[in-house]
């Protein structure tokens, strides 16, 4: 039975109430809703999600991740792919002004009185004659959010390649962008002359003072990087390295030196390289002078996929230790977090093994003896202490549905499953799936975003769930417009 809910955090209530300005009074240009990327940044409360400095001691510089929501003071910030920038007054519940910004809007900062939004798909056309030219970047828009109702753009500026990610480190924003292309093959007639394929890719990192609004330094080097992971001195960018056939063999990882405090980098020598694809950002981590990295190489049809870990000393670059999961031959890597000399790293072919990969001595990873096994897989890791809240998908019963389980892991050769709730109905599945800032984590709540068909069709909702560290309560829900 549904349980009712008395009271609603306010980032739920201003979707339906708050006051909306007149139509007439913005103008905005609708993001590409048939890309890929759609679904890549939900718009949902998230919290920071970061792994830290990574380097063990007190970092001199804050490592700030990016988000779709910043609240400062009694002012909430969203950046919203259909309208931009929207900024809400929680006393009043209104929307104070609306900002537009032109691509796909990806990440949002506040500092000194300005929101700094990053964009991917930033469009620019050209016409010459008959000729119309189209193409796509990246790009920065500087908004001026003091006094909140008259924020508007301040500037902007172009960033090479399309945008990947990006990091506010100090007084300085890091952002990566990368491009990747194939040639055409030549053709004489309808019959193809030349080369295939070549590949053409590339990696940028710009650094801009967000006191000063200059670019304070951009570099490039080789491969289209497509995840990437920071800490306060270095930022890693992992690009796929493909086989003559298509296929990805290797991952190299460019290390960035950012540690120089004005914006200066400069590219390390020598890059890495580990079997496989690395597929987020969580499979990445610096801890204590070593570099860790979680990575996954497909099967073929002459082998079977495989689950790496390997190590790193970020002093020489040089490799440390590697291994992969035994127990773990022929299953699709799922969720991977790092947690001091720890990881824990969840696989599924038929169920769902969770492994703890003691990292204490980096030459040599030791695998826990006994994975714990439990039904469906997960997509995301939460550790808190001996603890892990984990995300993921059941699908025993005949329907997929989501699940959040809390886990014992004190003993790391034992693992312990302590509870699990599951919730939907019909089929169900969550965007925080994919997408981890739609998953909210705090003190003794935790929210979830869910969608699914029934038989009166689909539906949209927040789930709540009360924990602690024994046990979860599956709480009532809310239904919301949209996911």
């Amino acid at each position: 039975m549904r349980k009712s809910l008395v009271l609603l955090p306010l980032l739920l209530v201003f979707c339906v109430a708050c006051p909306r300005p007149e139509p007439s009074k913005f103008d905005f240009t609708n993001a590409d809703t048939s890309g890929s990327r759609l679904n890549d940044d939900v718009l949902a409360p998230g919290m920071d999600v970061g792994e830290g400095d990574g380097s063990g001691d007190a970092a001199e510089r804050e490592v700030v991740e990016p988000d779709v929501i910043r609240r400062e003071g009694n002012i909430l910030y969203v950046l919203n792919q259909y309208r931009g920038l929207m900024l809400i007054d929680l006393r009043t519940e209104s929307i104070l002004a609306e900002v537009p910004t032109y691509g796909y809007p990806r990440d949002l900062y506040i500092a000194n009185g300005r929101a700094y939004v990053l964009v991917g798909y930033a469009r620019e056309y050209g016409t010459d004659g008959n000729t119309i030219s189209f193409t796509l970047g990246a790009r920065l828009f500087v908004v001026d959010v003091f006094p909140s109702v008259w924020a508007h753009i301040e500037s902007s500026m172009e960033l090479e390649g399309d945008f990947l990610d990006s990091r506010l480190v100090g007084n300085i924003l890091y952002a990566v962008c990368a491009e990747f292309q194939w040639a055409l093959p030549e053709a004489d007639g309808d019959v193809a002359t030349g080369v295939v394929k070549q590949q053409t890719s590339e990696s940028w990192v710009t650094s801009v003072n967000v006191d000063t609004l200059e670019v304070a330094d951009e570099l490039s080097f080789p491969g289209a990087g497509n995840v990437i992971q920071a800490t306060s001195e270095a930022i890693f960018v992992a690009a796929p390295s493909y086989s003559w056939d298509g296929w990805d063999s290797q991952t190299v990882i460019t290390v960035v030196d950012i540690s120089d405090p004005a914006g200066l980098m400069a590219v390390r020598d020598p890059a890495l390289f580990v079997e496989g694809y690395v597929a987020d950002r969580f499979k990445m981590d610096a801890y204590n002078g070593v570099f860790r990295v979680v990575s996954a190489a497909r099967g073929r049809w002459d082998s079977q996929p495989l689950v790496y870990i390997t190590t790193f000393d970020l002093e020489t670059l040089t490799q440390l230790g590697s291994t992969y999961l035994q127990d773990a031959i022929g299953e699709t890597l799922f969720a991977t977090r790092f947690d001091g000399d720890r990881a824990y790293i969840v696989t599924y072919f038929q169920v769902d093994p969770l492994f703890v990969v003691d990292l204490s001595n980096p030459a040599s990873p030791d695998v826990c003896d006994f994975p714990l096994v439990v039904p469906g897989w997960s997509t995301h890791i939460e550790p808190r202490g001996d603890r892990l809240i984990t995300l993921g998908v059941d699908d025993s019963g005949g329907h997929r549905k989501v699940s959040v389980s809390l886990c014992d892991v004190s003993d790391a050769n034992a693992p312990q499953e302590l509870t699990r709730v599951t919730f939907g109905e019909g089929w169900a599945w969550s965007a925080a799936h994919s997408d981890v800032k739609a998953f909210t984590v705090l003190d003794d709540v935790l929210i979830v975003p869910f969608s699914g068909w029934n038989e009166s069709g689909g539906y949209d909702r927040l789930q709540f769930i009360s924990w602690t560290r024994d046990d979860l309560d599956l709480r009532g829900y809310v239904d919301v417009e949209g996911q």
